[in-house]
């Protein structure tokens, strides 16, 4: 089992998230929990004796993952197969859900830094402030690009850099990163064409120096 350090809160809420490896994991996909119940009965009602037996052995845990799952209040799931995402701001959850599961159902356990926050990001060797996502960029912005390059407080990435200044290139989810909040408007200000997403970075100086 590994225990990982959860980067950002998922969807801007939940904390701690064990993640699984099941070749039913499909059955928690999506919130609807009367979806749950009716692919857990397909599954119930399927004879599983000439499957392997890994697949076996996890059928057999299904009822009690299954249970637990639909008695949690606040929970969020996500399905890649074979990894199935469980999401919760209660750890006792977690703790239960390891508990009830064999060890090598579970692929990794996310546990939150101190301090770890909605709107934050937990990145431990950056010294900047605030990480600036980028959409999709329709127009040259080459004046920005000069300013940047000059300015210590901003930092681009190379592919940030080519997207911000080559026509034509619409990709998404690059990024720059700020510190100070005149930096981050004057960020703002210029490139209004273009959608961004703030979020301010959590490193271990500040968790450090917070005295937390």
């Amino acid at each position: 089992m590994m225990y990982t350090t959860v980067k950002k809160l998922y969807k801007g809420e939940f904390k701690y998230s064990i993640v699984l490896r099941l070749y039913h994991g499909d059955i928690f996909q999506g919130k609807d929990k009367a979806r749950y119940t009716k692919r857990y009965s397909t599954i119930l009602s399927t004879d599983y004796s000439a499957y392997r037996k890994d697949i076996q052995a996890e059928v057999l845990v299904l009822p009690q993952l299954y249970e637990y799952i639909m008695s949690m209040e606040h929970v969020a799931t996500r399905y890649e197969a074979p990894r199935l995402h469980i999401y919760t701001n209660t750890y006792s959850d977690i703790e239960h859900l390891r508990d009830i599961l064999a060890e090598n159902l579970i692929i990794s356990i996310g546990l939150p830094p101190d301090g770890l926050e909605a709107g934050m990001v937990y990145m431990p060797d950056t010294p900047y402030e605030f990480r600036v996502t980028l959409g999709s960029v329709t127009k040259v912005n080459q004046e920005f690009v000069e300013w940047a390059e000059g300015n210590k407080n901003v930092k681009l990435q190379n592919r940030t850099k080519h997207t911000l200044t080559s026509p034509g290139v619409y990709n998404s989810g690059t990024h720059l990163y700020v510190t100070g909040e005149h930096n981050l408007l004057f960020v703002r200000l210029h490139l209004g064409n273009v959608n961004l997403t703030v979020d301010r970075i959590l490193n271990d100086k500040y968790i450090n120096n917070s005295g937390i």
